[in-house]
């Protein structure tokens, strides 16, 4: 059987309002999330290169710079989904993640 903190190790969460602050960019808001939760790496560098990464995956580089509450709902759900990655959790529960956002 499982005890709490080593569930909440392995399972990321998100929710289907974000709670993201309206005025971080982008960038700062992932390498928040980076530097909070891949506590193992220690190095800057490799949470900037991890950031970068995902930024391209979800095919955000292009809004790096940009505030939050400038993006669209299907931006926000997608960069609230990579903080939670930044985790590197085994289950990941995605509450409504699709809501608000267009069938395409």
């Amino acid at each position: 059987r499982m005890d709490k903190i080593s569930f909440a190790r392995i399972v990321g969460y998100c929710e289907q309002f974000d709670t993201q602050s309206p005025t971080m960019t982008v960038w700062e808001s992932l390498v928040f999330s980076a530097r909070l939760r891949r506590v193992l790496e220690k190095d800057a560098r490799s949470h900037e290169a991890w950031c970068e990464e995902q930024l391209g995956l979800l095919k955000m580089s292009s809004m790096k710079h940009l505030r939050i509450g400038g993006l669209g709902i299907e931006q926000r759900k997608r960069l609230s989904i990579a903080q939670e990655l930044s985790a590197n959790p085994s289950i990941l529960f995605l509450d409504e993640p699709t809501s608000g956002l267009d069938a395409q």
